[in-house]
């Protein structure tokens, strides 16, 4: 399991990218990885990842409950942070950020990875999302 490392009560050992401390939790909720953060105009989406080659331009939308999905027209910024983090008990080393989404459209899902990572998991909108935000990232 090299560059996964471990967790035990928010501390890990990750001798492999040469950390030791303090994880943190990244969603409120264990079985919605996605989270947002935003203000009155503006929303960010995020999605916990271990792969920082993955393509991103994988970010997506949707306003009919993901019958069909549209991409957004900009690029996710691949963000890795200075301190791990773990959902659902697997420590993460990076996590994709959604470019800026406007604030106001509860109606519309997103999703990162084409349905693939998370077994086809959504944001449920960014009410839910921003809820879900543990506070620990963005």
């Amino acid at each position: 399991m090299s560059g996964f490392g471990y967790n035990i009560n928010g501390f890990g050992s990750f001798p492999s990218r040469g950390y030791s401390g303090p994880v943190l939790a990244w969603a409120n909720n264990n079985s919605r990885p996605y989270i947002a953060t935003g203000s009155s105009m503006y929303v960010y989406f995020a999605v916990p990842i271990n792969d920082p080659t993955i393509s991103p331009n994988q970010w997506e939308y949707s306003n009919n409950g993901g019958a069909s999905w549209g991409s957004f027209s900009q690029s996710a910024i691949i963000v890795t942070p200075t301190t791990p983090l773990v959902f659902n008990g697997t420590t993460y080393f990076h996590y994709a950020k959604s470019p800026a989404w406007s604030a106001g459209n509860n109606s519309y899902i997103q999703r990162f990875g084409g349905g693939t990572l998370f077994s086809g998991a959504t944001s449920l909108g960014e009410t839910i999302a921003i809820a879900n935000n543990s506070g620990n990232y963005f």
